[in-house]
């Protein structure tokens, strides 16, 4: 049976919800890829985008074929996200190791949404219980938020004109 290491940033951060999903998963390390930020987007569901200088958590598992079915299923593969192999820096930064992660395809990416409290929740609840920094997270709702203000006072002032 092949083996291959998924990398998780959002929802499949949650053990529970990982149980579920993919039963015959285990946790592998928590690491970080380097060169991009945590986002909400289409839906208000979790993404990662290039970012120089920012750097984003991830929980790394070890799937089977038959996980990584049931993740293509959930993660609406290949019409919503697309698979991406990205190195990831584990043990402190001492080594890296390749992992497939599921990033939104350009075309969900255009607008920024808030998450969920309930999907929030979720993601924060998984950062919380692998011992995982929750400032990066914090962080993507509060860039999330600034985003949609912002777009809302745009589409306010143009309406005036």
């Amino acid at each position: 049976m092949e083996m291959k290491i998924y990398g998780a940033y959002g929802s499949n951060i949650n053990l529970e919800q990982m149980a579920c999903r993919c039963p015959y998963a285990d946790v592998y390390k928590v690491g970080y890829i380097n060169g991009y930020r945590l986002t909400f987007r289409s839906g208000g569901f979790a993404n990662i985008e290039k970012s120089e200088g920012d750097r984003v958590p991830v929980l790394l598992w070890i799937i089977t074929e038959q996980c990584e079915e049931a993740l293509d299923h959930y993660e609406g593969y290949p019409s919503f996200y697309i698979k991406q192999d990205i190195p990831v820096e584990i043990d402190d930064g001492k080594d890296m190791v390749d992992a497939m992660f599921y990033i939104m395809d350009d075309k969900h990416c255009r607008k920024m949404r808030p998450p969920t409290e309930y999907y929030y929740r979720g993601i924060e609840r998984g950062y919380e219980a692998n011992g995982m920094p929750t400032e990066e997270l914090k962080a993507a709702f509060e860039r999330c938020i600034a985003e949609i203000d912002k777009e809302s006072a745009e589409n306010y002032i143009n309406s005036l004109n």
